[in-house]
């Protein structure tokens, strides 16, 4: 468990009680996979069980007398794990649940580049739906380790303190709070969601899951999600003196929050896309605050848009591309949280932390704010990468460059809407090397493109004949050298023997024809 969403902060941590493998290894003995669970136990699980093992302030209880004399047996069959496993984990059962979670299963995803020991796992949350008692508010909430250091974290359950891994230490305890969250903090002053010490951030328990898209492959990890309902709100509002329903959500002044998430395992990048829109505000206030939040176990040092923290043996670079002059306010959660806006010191369990967090707003406050951000994870020496936002000639994607050791470009959808209409053909200058990967998502799904590198401009068009094929999620990828530089099909020569020959060309969204 590398973000434990389903408690109060403090109740856990990463670590586990050995009883469940034991448990585990007993009842799957004989079956196929009997002999991988009693290899973990026997290599993998912890062995010792003092106090400060492994970790300064950490005791990974044994097995109790009796589980040990009904579980324990190390004379059964083992086998060593498959480093060729899946290493991604979603309970939603199909690519394109297109707005509904089918068998309202929770929209949560775990992912991981590798099995070793090194490798860069993630969590992110794309529900909006509360279904048990101490679940947190998290909705679209980012979670990144490395090994065992862990680089975006929430404030609400790592713990900072000398163990290092955020089992022990300091945290905003016994809260459930989306403000401690990595996602969209929003607060309408009052307006529509009363505003509440315990539920900062504007997220409540009266939303529902809507998951998109959700592909995940060796090559990328690709969501969308319309996280919306999370910021609903039903209940007694004590400034209007009206209990609000749900057929009040046509109030909620914020209109939508969708968010695209994409992670390339084998370079440890994240590109995440959020298009958001609030309402006009009247209030005396002014505008609505919205900004994104991020938060970190170490002090980021930042330098323009760009962002950098280390912890333990890794390094994680965060750039803000859109808005284009971001403005960032960095906090020490342990000295001041102007979330505690009643100024109650007996409320100070619940905001004060040795935790730093970065908000990411645009000053401007526009009503429709898109909002881009691109990382990258590795070793503590990682260099900087070359980052840049990235728009289509004709606006139907946006995305983000990313350049280090090898180059990304990555595009979105940019279309309205929970589900925007897959895209059909685009054009956007070269934005580097040739032999970059590009990653196109929200494309159509499952088809055919044909693609042209001419002049320094790339041109993706929907094409029967073309070579380029979309995922089942709508991802279309590959590298400029792939594409041609002008092309005939050979097979679409109709008059062949003719002194002119009729044939199409591509990219050719209309199937036109010309004589040659």
């Amino acid at each position: 468990m590398i973000d434990p969403i389903g408690d109060w902060g403090g109740n856990n941590g990463i670590a586990f009680q050995i009883n469940y493998p034991a448990r585990l290894a007993y009842l799957l003995e004989n079956t196929d996979i009997g002999p991988q669970v009693q290899y973990f136990l026997n290599e993998w699980a912890p062995t010792q069980h003092n106090y400060g093992a492994y970790a300064d302030g950490l005791t990974i209880p044994g097995l109790r007398n009796w589980e040990a004399l009904v579980y324990r047996d190390n004379s059964r069959d083992t086998d060593a794990l498959d480093m060729n496993a899946s290493r991604y984990f979603s309970l939603v059962p199909t690519v394109n649940p297109n707005g509904s979670s089918e068998f309202k299963v929770n929209p949560y995803f775990m992912m991981r580049s590798s099995w070793d020991t090194s490798a860069v796992w993630a969590s992110v949350q794309m529900g909006s739906s509360h279904n048990t008692d101490h679940q947190h508010f998290h909705s679209g909430h980012i979670h990144i380790v490395r090994g065992k250091d862990q680089v975006l974290i929430s404030s609400s359950n790592y713990k900072v303190g000398p163990d290092g891994i955020g089992v022990s230490g300091e945290s905003a305890e016994y809260v459930e709070m989306s403000a401690h969250k990595n996602t969209l903090f929003f607060d309408d002053w009052n307006v529509y969601r009363p505003k509440s010490a315990g539920r900062m951030g504007g997220q409540d328990g009266y939303g529902f899951d809507r998951p998109v898209t959700n592909e995940m492959t060796n090559d990328y990890v690709y969501l969308r999600s319309d996280l919306s309902s999370a910021y609903n709100y039903i209940g007694w509002h004590n400034a209007l003196q009206k209990t609000m329903y749900l057929a009040d959500t046509v109030n909620r002044q914020l209109d939508h929050f969708y968010r695209n998430y994409v992670y390339i395992p084998s370079a440890g990048k994240f590109v995440v896309f959020d298009q958001v829109k609030v309402k006009q505000s009247n209030h005396q206030n002014g505008p609505y605050e919205k900004h994104l939040r991020w938060h970190f176990a170490n002090e980021p040092v930042i330098a323009g848009n760009t962002l950098r923290q280390d912890k333990g043996n890794t390094r994680l670079w965060l750039t803000t591309l859109s808005p284009a002059n971001p403005q960032y306010t960095k906090y020490y959660l342990w000295n001041t949280n102007p979330d505690n806006w009643t100024n109650d010191p007996n409320l100070s369990y619940m905001f004060k932390s040795k935790h730093w967090r970065v908000e990411t707003r645009d000053p401007a406050k526009p009503l429709v704010q898109d909002f881009m951000t691109a990382m990258q994870v590795g070793p503590v020496n990682l260099a900087q990468p070359t980052t840049s936002e990235i728009v289509t000639n004709n606006g139907n994607m946006k995305g983000a460059k990313i350049a280090g050791s090898d180059e990304h470009v990555i595009l979105f959808n940019n279309g309205s809407g929970v589900k925007p209409t897959g895209i059909v053909s685009t054009q956007y200058p070269l934005p580097g090397g040739i032999n970059a990967h590009h990653v196109l998502c929200g494309m159509k799904q499952s088809t055919h493109y044909a693609g042209t590198l001419i002049n320094g401009v790339i041109s993706i068009a929907e094409n029967a004949n073309g070579n380029l094929v979309s995922s089942e999620g709508g991802v279309l990828m590959f590298t400029p050298s792939d594409l041609t530089t002008s092309k005939i099909a050979a097979e679409n020569v109709s008059k062949q023997n003719m002194p002119f020959s009729t044939v199409l060309c591509y990219p050719n969204p209309a199937q036109d024809q010309v004589t040659v």
